[in-house]
């Protein structure tokens, strides 16, 4: 289910670490690189990102589909979805985004 994304997640990890070392996301080059790659994305991915960062903040527990089923039906639902670079802007704003993106991957079964 997830393993789709696998490609995408390895470079946006590599832009997360680059944006969130350099001053704490302060770096405009780095800030802007991992804007370009997200906006460049299909908005699936930019949703399935969301929901990986939210579960690296808020782990739950249950098996990797349910956490992610659940989760996105609450996005889904409750929050909604605003226009891609909205939803890339204010996703950049969470630090530290590469230490959540790397906690949801393991909520979700995907790393160690």
């Amino acid at each position: 289910m997830f393993k789709e994304y696998k490609n995408q997640s390895e470079t946006l990890l590599e832009l997360l670490r680059a944006y969130c070392q350099c001053e704490e996301g302060k770096d405009k080059a780095s800030k802007e690189a991992l804007s370009k790659y997200l906006n460049e994305q299909d908005m699936e991915f930019v949703k399935w990102v969301q929901v990986v960062i939210h579960l690296g903040c808020n782990p739950q527990e249950g098996t990797p589909e349910e956490v992610y089923s659940k989760t996105m039906q609450a996005f889904n639902l409750l929050k909604g979805w605003r226009p891609q670079e909205i939803e890339v802007r204010n996703m950049i704003i969470k630090n530290p985004l590469d230490q959540y993106f790397i906690k949801g991957l393991k909520v979700l079964g995907l790393s160690e």
